[in-house]
């Protein structure tokens, strides 16, 4: 006869579409903001932690209120439900205007948090994300 433990998963176990989480994104020197998650297979076929509209709108909400003369972000349109998100702010060394944007990752119109890091210094925020068991 053997023991049989039951297995924990890995720390480092791979999310799999439909897991769920929360990110909690804070802004260097402002308030932290705690925002839920939703793993989803996006268009290149890899599962990625995913905001719905109302959790980006607070992220940048969160972002833009510790700097509002220099950051900004917007909609192309009134219909924000599937537009992808206009990000714009000075950079910090030289002062030029950095516009980007934020594209929905896959067709429930969820935006991608792994596009967060090429979209915003590093310097303007941290970022901790929580899988739930």
């Amino acid at each position: 006869m053997t023991d049989a433990t039951p297995a924990e998963p890995a720390d480092d176990a791979v999310p799999m579409g439909g897991d769920t989480g929360t990110v909690t994104f804070t802004p260097t020197g402002g308030l932290a903001v705690t925002l839920p998650i939703e793993y989803v297979d996006g268009w290149g076929g890899t599962t990625e932690p995913c905001l719905t509209i109302q959790g980006l709108t607070d992220l940048l909400d969160a972002w833009r209120t510790v700097d509002p003369a220099h950051r900004n972000y917007g909609w192309p349109s009134t219909d924000s439900d599937d537009d992808d998100a206009i990000i714009a702010f000075n950079s910090d060394a030289a002062g030029e205007l950095i516009l980007d944007y934020w594209p929905v990752a896959n067709t429930r119109d969820l935006f991608g948090l792994d596009r967060l890091p090429s979209l915003l210094p590093g310097a303007h925020y941290t970022l901790t994300e929580t899988r739930e068991p």
